[in-house]
């Protein structure tokens, strides 16, 4: 019979195979393209849930348009999906709610501030932030400032971001250090404008810390 399949060049109907098992065997990834988000590294996010998901035989869902909580009740009351993978999270993400109550199971890359009922997954970004100055401060640097992301960013309440500044703060408190943070546009037109601002605001800056890929290249030039 599977000698005859193939010759055939049969293939199960999605849509038949959905309606007779329940499952459609597609997870939908919700990773919001804005304007102040670093493409490259959405992208190598999307790569890895892409590559895992055909390990096990499902395909993935893209969604990248910012719907918010309308976006997931639209595409999880239609069927469409398994389950639900969640980027870009802020603190206060009125998605979370949404989530819950969904039947999909669902999974946040990111960290919100009200996180019990979901499963999530992160980065420890206010220990990253608490490393980066503690190794400026072990090799004898006594001022140091933070490039962070676009201002929009910060404004949106983006959790890793707020986490990152946050240990950035406590390191800079504990090691007595004299400390900046400045948002950066992530262009090298951004980080230019961000260096002046931070050596008017903390003269004699040694040591930097960035939290904001696009903007390292101008930076270390």
């Amino acid at each position: 019979m599977e000698e005859s399949i193939a010759q055939l060049g049969y293939r199960p109907h999605a849509g038949a195979r959905a309606l007779a098992s329940r499952h459609t065997n597609v997870l939908a990834l919700v990773a919001p393209l804005r304007r102040d988000v670093n493409v490259p590294v959405i992208m190598k996010f999307v790569t890895s849930v892409v590559t895992a998901a055909r390990s096990y035989d499902h395909d993935v869902l893209l969604l990248t348009k910012d719907e918010g909580a309308a976006g997931l009740d639209r595409v999880a009351g239609s069927a469409m999906v398994d389950a639900l993978i969640v980027m870009d999270v802020e603190a206060g993400d009125v998605r979370v709610p949404v989530l819950r109550g969904l039947r999909q199971p669902a999974v946040l890359i990111g960290l919100p501030d009200r996180p019990a009922g979901i499963s999530c997954v992160d980065l420890d970004f206010a220990a990253t932030g608490y490393t980066g100055v503690q190794h400026l401060a072990e090799h004898g640097h006594r001022s140091v400032a933070l490039v962070g992301p676009p201002p929009a960013v910060y404004q949106r309440g983006t959790s890793y971001a707020a986490r990152f500044l946050a240990g950035f703060n406590d390191a800079a408190a504990h090691f007595r250090l004299a400390s900046v943070a400045h948002a950066c546009e992530p262009t090298f037109e951004g980080a230019a404008a961000c260096l002046p601002d931070i050596r008017a605001e903390l003269p004699g800056v040694t040591g930097l810390v960035a939290h904001n890929e696009a903007a390292l290249a101008p930076l270390v030039l």
